[in-house]
């Protein structure tokens, strides 16, 4: 797993959405986390600030999990 420049948890392999599963602000990272639907709840994590940009979405694209902040 990876946290992007936003602070989202993001990877994984998937073949479609449902393989993905979103998790909320301090789960994974900050901003929360999309990743696989079978791997373990990631651990959660203190933040000094609210995330700005929280994850709204998390689909499968290429069949990697992809967090997104915006509705898709």
């Amino acid at each position: 797993m990876d946290a992007n420049s936003d602070g989202i948890v993001t990877g994984g392999q998937c073949g479609s959405n449902t393989d993905c599963k979103q998790y909320g602000d301090g789960i994974g990272g900050c901003c929360g986390a999309c990743i696989p639907a079978s791997d373990r709840q990631p651990a959660t994590v203190q933040c000094l600030l609210p995330c700005p940009t929280p994850i709204k979405s998390c689909t499968c694209v290429n069949h990697q999990c992809t967090g997104s902040t915006t509705l898709l």
